[in-house]
């Protein structure tokens, strides 16, 4: 037989619980799209790497200019999973800095995508407190390497 006082023992438990595990449950989800979107950005580094390094010069243009082109057009079209979590920029350059035309047309790729935890988001506020505290970065930094092909 139950005491009188037992029946609202879980009750009062499951209050106590919740919050935490909403807390945890919350985080995770938010961790997630945190965390999709850095694929996805660096699907966008190994992507534009591989378009700069198959990319010829245009006609008497720098290699540079076509390189900025293509950071433009990824800038530009580029649909995070998540809107709002980051701002980022991407830069792609010959590996060695050169003046020499011909040495940075054969020289590697370097694809640079610089992305700061966005403020403009409300929902994401975890991250924000997150920041402050210390323990995340406020910045990321993906770098990508790929070596130019040869044409014929």
């Amino acid at each position: 037989m139950r005491h009188p006082f037992q029946k609202g023992q879980s009750i009062v438990e499951f209050a106590l619980v919740l919050p935490l595990f909403l807390l945890i449950v919350f985080g995770i989800i938010n961790f997630g799209f945190l965390f999709a979107d850095y694929v996805a950005l660096n699907d966008v580094a190994r992507s534009s790497a591989r378009e700069a390094s198959i990319a010829p010069a245009e006609g008497n243009q720098h290699i540079q200019d076509t390189y900025d082109k293509i950071a433009a057009k990824y800038q530009n079209n580029t649909k995070l999973p998540v809107q709002g979590i980051y701002d980022w920029t991407i830069t792609i350059q010959p590996d060695t800095k050169t003046s020499d035309e011909k040495k940075a047309q054969s020289s590697p790729v370097l694809v640079t995508i610089d992305l700061k935890i966005s403020n403009a988001n409300p929902v994401f506020f975890v991250f924000e407190n997150l920041v402050d505290r210390g323990a995340l970065p406020e910045s990321f930094t993906i770098k990508y390497y790929m070596y130019r092909e040869q044409t014929s």
